[in-house]
């Protein structure tokens, strides 16, 4: 019997507007200060953090922080809450990074030529410096390569990371040269420093900016498992014999400090949402700095049924009369750029110089400050009926595919659901509940705390240099397994 997709929009379903009132009770209990702004997610992302594994727990966080935000532009903006979407497709140390060289560029045409040529001549040979240490790390690598197939064939870097650190260790002299040509060519950024020095001094910010996020690398675990069978720790990370070369398995990038703490995320702060076919909202959030209206006007309920369940599970879902979301603990994660990050080098005068600039600048005008990750989530659908509750009971435990409630904001069902009442200690629920449930320990990211970096680009003239509207799950997890280095990353555990 052939399966195909049932899809119940908001304008049919018995909670028109479902997702309004989760988002103003939701930004209801988070408090917001002077110049910051929230940015909820559309979708809840699982977060596989791991108590053995606090190196990758830190990863997991950075990969969420590091990013440029994405929001539309209603006609009235508010100063206080906001709804928007983490754009995962680029990184903002990447964009902070390409604004910096904007800025160089610019201020490098305003230098008196002969300046300018001794610019280009140490330029390029800083550029040589950097291609002869590429090629001599290249060689030392090979030869490592080498040594490896010969004498531990078959085995990958990551089984044999005792090994690949003796031999390094052992090759000391090649390390050193290694280091001396590091060297050099901070001696070369050091004497073009002191060129800019006769221009303007932003110039000398951004060089200052380019040479601090080369030197700023923060390598990671990307697998937790990794991390527990070979006891890395911050040390074992930070010593640069052990990342020669930008092992897959760890992942680069500018570094980010947090203050995750899985013992945290275990405590008890129960934070319950209710929303009822009665319930009233005051598009607070819509009044403000918002994404586009696809989520809020998608679907209410989506799912894969054959022709026969059609009617059944329709009429079940319109038979929802309320629905409760409650999670164990809700978390708020502060991050922080490292040192490699000084907002100075945002310039109002450069910004409005022409397109390209202002885009890059819109990108960049907010920064993610801190994310709150909820542990424990519980879904309590409450039906009209027994029978309609039963029903949907029975569907939802078929494993015939994942049910999405609120434009796929909530994923439940298959094979992981569970029924309250089928348990002994739930015995006394009322029958017309049906509820879901992930593991205790299992989180899921709701969204960010964003502080402004600069005011030079209005809210209101960003929506055409910068993208809106909700990022897909779908295609969230695939970039995110992508940045991840790994195929088998599971951010979307269905709830049980």
């Amino acid at each position: 019997m052939s399966v195909e997709d049932l899809e119940i929009k908001f304008d049919q379903a018995p909670m028109k507007t479902a997702m309004d009132v989760y988002y103003e009770q939701l930004l209801a209990l988070i408090p917001i200060y002077k110049n910051e702004k929230l940015c909820l997610g559309s979708t809840l992302i699982g977060l596989p953090f791991d108590k053995e594994a606090p190196q990758y727990n830190n990863f997991l966080v950075r990969l969420l922080a590091d990013r440029t935000l994405d929001y539309g532009s209603p006609e009235q903006l508010s100063d206080d809450t906001t709804l928007g979407s983490p754009d995962t497709s680029e990184q903002f140390s990447e964009q902070y990074k390409s604004f910096a060289r904007l800025v160089l560029n610019r201020h490098l045409r305003e230098l008196p030529t002969d300046v300018v040529e001794k610019y280009n001549f140490h330029q390029n040979k800083l550029t040589d410096q950097l291609n002869e240490y590429k090629t001599r790390l290249r060689a030392l690598l090979d030869e490592w390569r080498a040594a490896r197939e010969t004498n531990y064939p078959g085995k990958t870097d990551l089984e044999l990371e005792l090994q690949r650190a003796t031999f390094f260790n052992n090759r000391k002299d090649d390390v050193e040269d290694l280091k001396l040509r590091q060297d050099a060519m901070r001696r070369t950024r050091v004497f073009m420093t002191t060129l800019l020095s006769t221009g303007d001094p932003r110039a000398i910010l951004a060089f200052d900016v380019l040479g601090a996020i080369e030197d700023s690398d923060q390598f990671l675990p990307v697998h937790a498992v990794d991390e527990i069978k070979y006891k890395w720790d911050s040390v074992w990370l930070g010593n640069p014999m052990n990342t020669l070369g930008n092992p897959t398995y760890l992942d680069r990038r500018a570094s980010y400090l947090n203050t995750f703490d899985y013992g945290t995320l275990l405590k008890k702060g129960e934070r319950k949402l209710e929303i009822l076919k009665t319930s009233e909202h005051h598009d607070s959030h819509t009044r403000s700095w918002s994404a586009s209206a696809s989520g809020r006007y998608g679907f209410f309920f989506k799912a894969k049924v054959s022709a026969s369940e059609t009617v059944a599970t329709t009429n079940a879902v319109k038979a929802i009369s309320k629905v409760e979301v409650v999670f164990e603990n809700l978390y708020e994660v502060l991050v922080g750029r490292g040192s490699w990050y000084n907002k100075d080098v945002f310039d109002k005068e450069f910004i409005a110089v022409g397109d390209l600039e202002k885009r890059l600048a819109t990108r960049l005008k907010y920064a993610i400050k801190s994310m709150f990750i909820a542990r424990g989530l519980k879904v309590y659908l409450h039906f009209e009926d027994e029978a309609n509750a039963t029903y949907f009971r029975q569907f939802s435990a078929s494993g015939k595919g994942g049910i999405k409630l609120w434009g796929g904001m909530l994923g439940l069902g298959g094979g992981g659901s569970y029924n309250s009442v089928s348990k002994s200690d739930d015995s006394k629920l009322d029958r017309r509940i049906v509820s879901f449930a992930d593991d205790s320990d299992f989180a899921r990211m709701i969204g960010y705390r964003v502080e402004q970096i600069h005011d030079y680009v209005p809210d209101g003239d960003a929506n055409p240099l910068a993208k809106s509207g909700s990022i897909p799950l779908e295609v969230m997890k695939e970039i995110l397994r992508i940045q991840s280095n790994t195929s088998d990353f599971n951010y979307d555990r269905v709830l049980r």
